[in-house]
């Protein structure tokens, strides 16, 4: 594929993303820890790409599970 080519705007992948994030949210207790939540930052910018379009979110779910997932749009 070629760089900067698109089949889905990312306007429309960040809307996805959001309604995503929210249905989780919604059965999903959020957790609350600064020091958790600096260390999952931290590491995001170590791995996105230096231009990406997207702004990244980062939500701590609480639960006993150790999972990580990424959705559409950042």
């Amino acid at each position: 594929m070629a760089q900067g080519y698109r089949m889905i705007p990312v306007s429309t992948e960040q809307k996805i993303g959001e309604k995503i994030v929210a249905s989780v949210l919604s059965f999903s207790r959020e957790y609350q820890d600064p020091k958790q939540e600096k260390r999952a930052s931290e590491m995001v910018v170590r791995m996105k790409p230096k231009r990406s379009p997207y702004l990244y979110n980062i939500h701590l779910i609480d639960n006993p599970q150790v999972n990580a997932f990424a959705v559409p749009g950042g």
